[in-house]
């Protein structure tokens, strides 16, 4: 068999060669590949998967988002899934795709537009795949360092922003009341004239 492509995963622990004998995958540990080429079919378009998500079969859509594996694609899905569906909806993450989605979790975490969402999204993820989190550690350690980064980092901002928040408003309270002095002194002092 003659190989024609090679391709690594991000994470050093799984290859796949294209050959003339056909796709040959491999992994160093012998897990679960989150590839799986049954699930490629010619109908996984992002006009499927749009069409999903407007039906509101957001698990589906996430599932369909991550075979589809494309990033602008996968975003808008992760952003159009109401917070009531997030629990729900990653109860139906399958074992392969976890890791891709907390990947996709600790950009979009660090990035800090939605950080509530991307806060549920965290906890609810890891409520159902812990186990699977513990028992394949170097698989998520790194991924899971990228999520503690993201969220350290948003905490940061947030307690930043609220401190000059509290400054901002102990001075805009202490001018009013300033104002309101002054009106007062203003308003004694016509009445006495």
């Amino acid at each position: 068999a003659r190989t024609k492509h090679l391709c690594f995963a991000p994470n050093g622990r799984e290859w796949l060669a294209a050959t003339t004998a056909g796709l040959l995958v491999y992994s160093v540990d012998g897990s679960a590949l989150a590839f799986r080429p049954v699930q490629l079919t010619y109908q996984l378009t992002p006009q499927h998967v749009y069409q999903t998500l407007r039906s509101e079969n957001f698990a589906k859509a996430l599932l369909l988002a991550l075979q589809l594996n494309d990033k602008e694609v996968l975003k808008a899905v992760f952003y159009s899934v109401p917070e009531t569906h997030v629990q729900y909806t990653c109860h139906h993450i399958p074992v392969g795709f976890v890791g891709p989605f907390l990947e996709l979790l600790a950009q979009e975490t660090l990035r800090g537009r939605h950080l509530e969402l991307c806060l549920r999204w965290s906890n609810a993820l890891l409520l159902k795949h812990a186990n699977l989190m513990e028992k394949t550690q170097a698989t998520f350690v790194p991924l899971l360092k990228d999520l503690q980064k993201a969220i350290c980092s948003q905490s940061v901002e947030l307690e930043r922003t609220t401190s000059e928040s509290k400054y901002t408003l102990e001075y805009l309270l202490c001018a009013g009341r300033l104002n309101q002095q002054q009106r007062l002194e203003q308003c004694n002092g016509v009445e006495e004239g």
